[in-house]
């Protein structure tokens, strides 16, 4: 029989961070607590156990109303006591006052009526005059003031939508995204955005899946290429999709995972991108950080894009270096609706406006139009060769519009009158 107390610190580690990730609050405790006693390797495990008694206490917060435990019911019992006979002398002291104070409302209520009723009939009837007198106003007030311009951003005549040659998408299926967020699971508000972006993308895109976690748990080794990189079947990719779940306890090699990745996408051309979407860091002792950095310099057409699912701060700092180091770009997606917002950006062509002060302030798809106030404002195409158009100005008289072309194998922009 397997014999807790030689557990390795290592082991113990590992094992109360799968507790973690499946919000198996009481067990992660356990284990963090023992390998608090035992070692001093682990100074993150602090914060682990502070967090999971957190989560506890949060739980317990929640209970039914009208469930109060014990000590709360011994707390109230004498402040319940010394509050009755206040309330007592209170009311005594207002029954005192009362004669005193009940005729002068009396009388001035009736005033203050009467003038009300006045006072409210003239304010209504100004109102329809302005408004009958605005419609002559109404007609010069487009010509005199420029109202929001529109910006245009599009293929010049006869040109083909510029796209990724290939992409891999990876699919966390550890234990954690079976976690709630709201009232679904994470796996199954991943299932939709994925299948929205799949209904979204161009022919012609080839594509390939990956995922991890969902078979066995405990596994570092339980990684799965489930549709290899080729021409995309949307009906075959969602349903394919949609059959990834996790398991309990299922493990997070990133690092792994990044490395099959560019193994798949080794003998393809053209632009490359992998799109990782994980709820959690690394579980498998690997360095995503460092297997992203090799995957661009043996393919410098190959950029990766991380996409943290409701993740926190520390580990939206450490997704964010694998993408930095993957020539990528990392995106935070706290609910369904910014992860289906990041998926785009990430796979379809899309550009993105700032204010002359560097404020994004719209991003969209090729071909698509934005209304903005007038001003001066920049425009940055994105992909694997980024392109930037500055001084585009919307006047609000007539549309402002960049046209793109694609000379010798690279986008050019023009300012269309």
């Amino acid at each position: 029989m397997y014999d807790e107390q030689n557990l390795k610190p290592e082991e113990l580690y590992e094992r109360g961070l799968a507790y973690y990730r499946a919000a198996e609050w009481e067990a992660a405790i356990q284990d963090f607590s023992r390998l608090q006693a035992t070692s001093n390797a682990f100074p993150e495990v602090d914060d682990l156990l502070a967090n999971a008694k957190l989560k506890i206490e949060i739980e317990r917060s929640e209970a039914p109303p009208g469930i109060l435990p014990p000590k709360y019911r011994t707390f109230l019992r004498p402040r319940f006591a010394t509050a009755v006979p206040v309330l007592l002398i209170l009311g005594l002291l207002l029954l005192a006052l009362r004669p005193k104070t009940d005729p002068a409302p009396t009388s001035a209520p009736a005033p203050t009526q009467a003038l009300a009723l006045p006072t409210r009939a003239p304010t209504n009837t100004p109102v329809p005059a302005p408004t009958g007198t605005a419609a002559p106003t109404g007609t010069p007030a487009p010509t005199a003031t420029p109202g929001p311009g529109t910006l245009v951003v599009r293929l010049a005549a006869q040109q083909s939508q510029p796209q990724l040659d290939s992409i891999e998408l990876i699919l966390d299926a550890s234990g954690s995204m079976g976690a709630l967020v709201g009232n679904r699971r994470r796996i199954d508000i991943a299932h939709d955005a994925l299948a929205t972006l799949i209904g979204q993308m161009p022919e012609g895109v080839n594509v390939g899946l990956r995922t991890y976690g969902h078979r066995r748990s405990g596994d570092c080794n339980d990684i799965e290429l489930v549709v290899p990189p080729g021409p995309l079947d949307p009906a075959n990719m969602t349903a394919h999709i949609n059959a990834i779940n996790p398991v309990r306890l299922g493990q997070t090699p990133l690092g792994a995972s990044l490395s099959l990745a560019g193994e798949d996408l080794k003998a393809v051309s053209g632009d490359v991108r992998v799109v990782l979407v994980t709820d959690g860091e690394e579980t498998c002792r690997a360095d995503p950080v460092r297997v992203a950095a090799q995957l661009r310099a043996n393919n410098p057409r190959l950029t990766l894009d991380v996409i943290g699912f409701n993740v926190d701060s520390r580990t939206s700092a450490r997704l964010g270096a694998i993408a930095q180091a993957g020539g990528g770009r990392y995106f935070d997606a706290a609910d369904a609706q910014q992860l289906v917002d990041a998926l785009r950006q990430s796979v379809l062509r899309t550009y993105r406006v700032r204010d002359a002060a560097g404020n994004e302030v719209y991003t969209g798809q090729l071909g698509s139009s934005a209304n903005l106030p007038a001003g001066r404002y920049t425009v940055e195409i994105a992909g694997a060769a980024p392109l930037t158009i500055g001084g585009v100005t919307v006047d609000g008289a007539h549309p402002a519009t960049v046209e793109l072309h694609e000379e010798n194998g690279k986008l050019v922009a023009t300012l269309a009158p």
